[in-house]
């Protein structure tokens, strides 16, 4: 793109050249107008990579494992119920914070996990698979700074707990993304 750019700003000086201008009054407005392009570009990468910020609250007095189960919503605030469990929203970009009793606990995600869950329904010939991030929130506040490896991370919700939570009404399961797979291999050979 930046080459694009200044072959664009070169190409206008000369042809403002070839047009009988003087070299100092087409270096000028090459550069205007290459200043000009170079800033309209710029303003339009910020604009595209821009993230609003979006909390997660967690209730004051909450500590253990918090569920996010993905939706097909947009991302909004979430606020975790009394029973650990929020729906956070799949569509758009957005940077995430994490807050309980007014303070910022964002490093949590640093401990997080996310595992698909696998739901096999009408005899096993349909795979349902959900999505949820299971994050630990600690009594004192005390998080990694970093993130740890995948294979130090302690297991997230199994399908048993999810259908579990669901049964409880825990769990509303008509909000969440769901990706429904069917069996295909029986209806291409007849079986």
């Amino acid at each position: 793109m930046i080459i694009l750019m200044q072959s664009t700003v070169l190409i206008v000086s000369v042809v403002l050249m070839l047009l009988k201008w003087s070299f100092s009054s087409a270096f000028k407005v090459a550069f205007i107008f290459g200043t000009s392009l170079n800033f309209i570009l710029i303003l339009g990468h910020e604009i595209s990579e821009y993230k609003p910020t979006r909390t997660i609250t967690v209730p004051d007095d909450f500590a253990g494992c918090i569920y996010l189960l993905s939706t097909i919503e947009e991302r909004t605030d979430v606020t975790i119920d009394e029973n650990g469990v929020g729906y956070w929203g799949s569509n758009g970009r957005v940077i995430w914070e994490i807050e309980r009793d007014g303070v910022d606990i964002t490093d949590a995600f640093n401990i997080s996990h996310a595992d698909e869950l696998t739901v096999y329904n009408d005899g096993g010939r349909v795979m349902t698979t959900y999505h949820v991030n299971c994050i630990e929130i600690a009594t004192n506040d005390m998080y990694l700074e970093t993130h740890i490896d995948y294979y130090d991370q302690t297991p997230c919700m199994d399908t048993i707990k999810f259908q579990d939570l669901v049964e409880l009404g825990w769990i509303d399961e008509s909000r969440l993304r769901e990706t429904v797979y069917f069996e295909v291999v029986m209806a291409l050979t007849g079986f």
